[in-house]
Protein backbone atom coordinates (compact mmCIF):
# COMPACT_ATOMS: atom_id res chain seq x y z
CA UNK A 1 0.00 0.00 0.00
CA UNK A 2 2.67 2.51 0.47
CA UNK A 3 4.26 1.69 -2.67
CA UNK A 4 0.83 2.80 -4.33
CA UNK A 5 0.53 6.08 -2.15
CA UNK A 6 3.80 7.02 -2.96
CA UNK A 7 3.75 6.32 -7.14
CA UNK A 8 0.54 8.26 -6.71
CA UNK A 9 2.84 11.14 -4.75
CA UNK A 10 5.12 10.77 -7.83
CA UNK A 11 2.31 10.94 -11.08
CA UNK A 12 0.59 13.78 -9.10
CA UNK A 13 4.27 15.84 -8.60
CA UNK A 14 4.87 14.95 -12.77
CA UNK A 15 1.41 16.29 -13.80
CA UNK A 16 1.69 19.62 -11.38
CA UNK A 17 5.33 19.89 -12.58
CA UNK A 18 4.16 19.66 -16.37
CA UNK A 19 1.38 22.00 -15.46
CA UNK A 20 4.06 24.64 -14.44
CA UNK A 21 6.04 24.02 -17.55
CA UNK A 22 2.96 24.95 -19.72
CA UNK A 23 2.15 28.05 -17.22
CA UNK A 24 5.60 29.16 -17.49
CA UNK A 25 5.59 28.64 -21.53
CA UNK A 26 2.21 30.74 -21.94
CA UNK A 27 3.50 33.26 -19.63
CA UNK A 28 6.27 33.68 -21.67
CA UNK A 29 4.84 33.86 -24.75
CA UNK A 30 2.30 36.79 -23.19
CA UNK A 31 5.36 38.82 -22.51
CA UNK A 32 6.75 38.22 -25.95
CA UNK A 33 3.28 39.91 -27.35
CA UNK A 34 3.23 42.24 -24.90
CA UNK A 35 6.43 43.59 -25.64
CA UNK A 36 6.69 43.39 -29.40
CA UNK A 37 3.04 45.06 -29.70
CA UNK A 38 3.22 47.54 -26.40
CA UNK A 39 7.01 48.42 -27.86
CA UNK A 40 5.28 49.32 -31.75
CA UNK A 41 2.61 51.50 -29.61
CA UNK A 42 5.66 53.09 -28.32
CA UNK A 43 7.31 53.71 -31.67
CA UNK A 44 3.69 54.81 -32.92
CA UNK A 45 3.52 57.46 -30.32
CA UNK A 46 7.11 59.02 -30.41
CA UNK A 47 7.05 59.48 -33.93
CA UNK A 48 3.65 61.20 -34.42
CA UNK A 49 4.14 63.40 -30.99
CA UNK A 50 7.43 64.35 -31.59
CA UNK A 51 8.59 63.45 -35.38
CA UNK A 52 8.21 65.82 -38.25
CA UNK A 53 5.37 63.92 -40.81
CA UNK A 54 5.12 61.35 -38.73
CA UNK A 55 8.57 60.09 -38.42
CA UNK A 56 10.89 60.81 -35.58
CA UNK A 57 14.58 61.08 -36.62
CA UNK A 58 18.12 60.72 -34.47
CA UNK A 59 21.24 62.04 -36.89
CA UNK A 60 18.70 60.95 -39.94
CA UNK A 61 17.88 57.72 -39.02
CA UNK A 62 14.39 57.29 -38.09
CA UNK A 63 14.49 55.90 -34.51
CA UNK A 64 12.25 52.92 -34.91
CA UNK A 65 14.67 51.34 -38.02
CA UNK A 66 17.11 52.05 -36.35
CA UNK A 67 16.58 50.65 -32.72
CA UNK A 68 15.34 47.83 -34.61
CA UNK A 69 18.46 46.82 -36.36
CA UNK A 70 20.07 47.91 -33.05
CA UNK A 71 18.53 45.80 -30.52
CA UNK A 72 18.23 42.24 -32.97
CA UNK A 73 22.12 43.04 -33.95
CA UNK A 74 23.13 43.06 -30.35
CA UNK A 75 20.79 39.96 -29.32
CA UNK A 76 22.50 38.09 -32.63
CA UNK A 77 25.60 38.86 -31.38
CA UNK A 78 25.19 37.33 -27.88
CA UNK A 79 25.61 40.67 -26.39
CA UNK A 80 22.08 40.64 -24.57
CA UNK A 81 23.00 37.44 -22.88
CA UNK A 82 19.83 36.32 -20.93
CA UNK A 83 17.97 39.18 -22.71
CA UNK A 84 18.16 38.31 -26.05
CA UNK A 85 14.19 37.33 -26.10
CA UNK A 86 13.60 40.59 -24.60
CA UNK A 87 15.83 43.04 -27.34
CA UNK A 88 14.56 40.68 -30.10
CA UNK A 89 11.21 41.51 -28.87
CA UNK A 90 11.50 44.94 -28.57
CA UNK A 91 13.40 45.50 -31.77
CA UNK A 92 10.61 43.45 -34.00
CA UNK A 93 8.56 46.16 -32.23
CA UNK A 94 10.73 48.68 -34.11
CA UNK A 95 11.24 47.19 -37.24
CA UNK A 96 7.21 46.18 -37.38
CA UNK A 97 6.47 50.23 -36.24
CA UNK A 98 8.81 50.99 -39.49
CA UNK A 99 7.41 48.65 -41.79
CA UNK A 100 4.23 49.83 -41.01
CA UNK A 101 4.66 53.77 -41.57
CA UNK A 102 6.54 52.49 -44.57
CA UNK A 103 2.91 50.41 -45.80
CA UNK A 104 0.78 53.04 -45.42
CA UNK A 105 3.26 55.84 -46.88
CA UNK A 106 2.96 53.44 -49.78
CA UNK A 107 -0.95 53.29 -50.12
CA UNK A 108 -0.88 57.03 -49.38
CA UNK A 109 1.19 57.96 -52.27
CA UNK A 110 -0.85 55.30 -54.79
CA UNK A 111 -3.76 56.28 -57.05
CA UNK A 112 -6.97 55.02 -55.24
CA UNK A 113 -7.81 53.47 -58.62
CA UNK A 114 -4.59 52.15 -59.72
CA UNK A 115 -3.06 49.19 -58.35
CA UNK A 116 0.21 49.37 -56.87
CA UNK A 117 3.01 48.48 -59.40
CA UNK A 118 0.73 50.49 -61.76
CA UNK A 119 -0.12 53.96 -59.70
CA UNK A 120 2.68 55.81 -61.53
CA UNK A 121 4.08 56.95 -58.44
CA UNK A 122 7.59 55.97 -56.88
CA UNK A 123 7.68 52.96 -53.87
CA UNK A 124 8.94 55.56 -51.46
CA UNK A 125 8.18 59.27 -50.59
CA UNK A 126 11.49 60.04 -51.56
CA UNK A 127 11.08 59.11 -55.04
CA UNK A 128 10.45 61.95 -57.61
CA UNK A 129 8.95 61.42 -60.79
CA UNK A 130 6.49 58.56 -62.94
CA UNK A 131 7.66 55.09 -62.18
CA UNK A 132 5.11 52.14 -64.24
CA UNK A 133 5.66 48.18 -63.86
CA UNK A 134 7.32 46.87 -66.52
CA UNK A 135 4.63 46.12 -69.15
CA UNK A 136 2.07 48.03 -68.15
CA UNK A 137 -0.10 49.96 -69.84
CA UNK A 138 1.39 53.10 -69.05
CA UNK A 139 4.79 52.24 -69.24
CA UNK A 140 4.25 51.16 -72.87
CA UNK A 141 2.80 54.38 -73.40
CA UNK A 142 5.84 56.12 -71.51
CA UNK A 143 8.17 54.17 -73.95
CA UNK A 144 6.49 55.18 -77.01
CA UNK A 145 6.82 58.68 -75.88
CA UNK A 146 10.43 58.66 -75.62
Amino acid sequence: MTTHVLSAAARLRARIEKGREKVEETVGAAIGMAEVAGGAGAFGYANQRWGQGGELKVMGLPVDLATGIALNGLAFAGMAGKYSEHFHNLGNAGLAAYSYRLGASLAASSSATAGFFTSGRGIHPSMTGQHYAVGSARAEEQRELG
